[in-house]
């Protein structure tokens, strides 16, 4: 959702990620950890 707000991958949007969903590394690094089933 914080692409309709920014559409691109700035330091704004990433303050919003953050403001949004503090945890948003931890998440992403767990769902990059599946990335092998996907290939």
């Amino acid at each position: 959702l914080c692409h309709i707000i920014e559409q691109n991958h700035s330091s704004r949007f990433y303050a919003l990620m953050n403001k949004i969903l503090p945890n948003w590394k931890e998440l992403k690094k767990e769902l990059n950890s599946f990335s092998h089933i996907l290939r």
